[in-house]
């Protein structure tokens, strides 16, 4: 009886056996698909020659009735390899007086603060093209914080504004700008109005100018 359960046991054993085993005759094909990479894309602004940037306006020993209408031409690019969306922004305005001189003094210029932010008249634009003239695509900032095109001011004599009122932020003035693009070339001009007098003697201005380029998410 022992054997015949002994035997019993092994025949059913030796047929799962059989049956598992049999599971590795089908025919089987494996595919790998190998080295499967995501690898970020670049946004990468760059003001003037350098990067970082390295750019600054330094005027001295102005007096009233001097201008440039080139007082800062930088090139703005985008160098990465995503689109962006061009932003600017002015501010940090600080009027120093420094020294109130005898004619400042006798002019009635007793104050703290320096004035010459509200005498230096500024414009600053977008050159698009790159020719050097206010032509159609250009751009420029306005003092309340707008853009206006070329086809809406036919000069920018009729833009220009006094420092102290450039305190503003301009967001996407230019979007959907490729990697590897330019934006073109920001020129700031200036005159110092006529007939302002001895009250701005010595006087000296700083402000900042930021570039900043985000990520462009339209489809």
């Amino acid at each position: 009886m022992k054997t015949d359960v002994l035997l019993s046991i092994m025949a059913i054993a030796s047929a799962l056996f059989l049956v598992g085993g049999s599971t590795y005759a089908y025919f089987n094909d494996v595919e790998v698909a190998e080295g499967n990479t995501f690898t970020t894309g670049t946004l990468n602004l760059k003001v003037g020659d350098d990067d970082e940037c390295t750019e600054t306006m330094t005027f001295s020993n102005l007096k009233p009735g001097d201008s440039n209408d080139s007082a800062a031409i930088w090139l703005i690019s985008n160098e990465g390899s995503i689109a962006g969306n061009l932003s600017v922004k002015i501010d940090n305005i600080i009027n120093n007086e420094n020294v109130i001189t005898e004619p400042e003094r006798e002019s009635g210029d007793t104050t703290v603060g320096g004035e010459l932010g509200a005498y230096l008249r500024l414009v600053f634009w977008m050159d698009v093209d790159q020719s050097g003239d206010w032509t159609a695509g250009d751009y420029c900032l306005l003092s309340n914080g707008t853009t206006e095109s070329h086809g809406n001011i036919v000069s920018l004599d009729a833009v220009y504004d006094t420092l102290n009122n450039f305190n503003e932020t301009w967001p996407g003035v230019q979007n959907s700008v490729a990697g590897g693009a330019d934006f073109g070339q920001f020129i700031v001009a200036y005159t110092l109005l006529e007939g302002v007098g001895n009250t701005i003697q010595s006087d000296n201005c700083t402000f900042n100018i930021s570039f900043t380029l985000d990520q462009d998410r339209s489809p």
